[in-house]
């Protein structure tokens, strides 16, 4: 046990947040923008949540729920593109980086 609590700190520090964040901004509309998280499971666009579905390479896509959108995310350029039944929309997105 005496062990385990002197481990505790080192294993703790050893977590880290997989969720990144972006600003993301519409590419026929510039004053449209909105802030989109992306954790290894899931992206969050416009406070609906989409669920990992598959991963090709760079592009990984996401669908909702109820399987009516989907997202699909370029890690290298930052494009998002939402599809659904009204349409594609298309999203230039930039990484927040951290303080350095």
């Amino acid at each position: 046990m005496k062990r385990l609590l002197v481990l505790l700190p080192l294993l703790l520090c050893a977590c880290v947040s997989r969720t990144q964040e972006f600003h993301c901004v519409l590419e026929s509309n510039p004053a449209d923008t909105f802030e989109m998280a992306l954790t290894p499971t899931s992206v969050t666009y416009r406070g609906r949540l989409y669920r990992f579905k598959e991963e090709s390479g760079v592009l990984r896509r996401y669908i909702a729920d109820n399987g009516t959108s989907q997202i699909e995310f370029n890690a290298v350029t930052g494009k998002l593109l939402v599809r659904s039944q009204d349409g594609e929309i298309t999203w230039a997105c930039k990484r927040y980086e951290g303080v350095k």
